[in-house]
């Protein structure tokens, strides 16, 4: 449940615009260094704790099933990819959040030339319905899931 979480936050900010930063070890879900401030040089400016040295044994098993550097490296790749394959979320296209139906869910719109894009973030631990008159109004009713591929019902 963790790990989803953590995958939710990375697809929130790179659903939303900008250019989304991975800090070094992000990817293999490294944890902050707790001993930073005993760097000389460091000890005053407490950002050295989300800059620890790279462990590359955890960033060797990117790629190992099961493993917890390979369950947040995967996703997060498959994001980074299916965000790049998105014209719409081009930091010229803004986003909007649209009528919120259910608390835990968040809309994000991006209206771009070529049709709507519309990110669903589901913030509850279980699946949640959105209204089909939603997607309909924004010409979204027979629509593909951009991280998924399947075909919205």
């Amino acid at each position: 449940m963790t790990v989803d979480k953590l995958i939710l936050a990375h697809a929130v900010i790179m659903g939303w615009g900008g250019i989304p930063v991975i800090w070094m070890g992000d990817e293999i879900g490294q944890f902050n260094d707790p001993h930073w401030s005993l760097e000389v040089g460091h000890e005053w400016d407490n950002r050295w704790a989300h800059r620890p040295k790279m462990d590359w044994a955890a960033a060797g098993q990117r790629t190992e099933p099961g493993l917890l550097p390979s369950e947040i490296f995967g996703p997060l790749k498959h994001l980074a990819a299916t965000r790049s394959s998105l014209p719409h979320l081009h930091a010229s296209v803004p986003a909007q959040i649209t009528a919120i139906h259910d608390p835990g869910v968040l809309p994000v719109l991006r209206q771009h030339p070529l049709g709507a894009l519309l990110g669903l973030y589901n913030f509850t631990a279980g699946w949640r319905p959105y209204p089909v008159s939603e997607l309909a109004a924004l010409g979204l009713a027979n629509g593909i899931d951009a991280v998924t591929g399947e075909t919205l019902n």
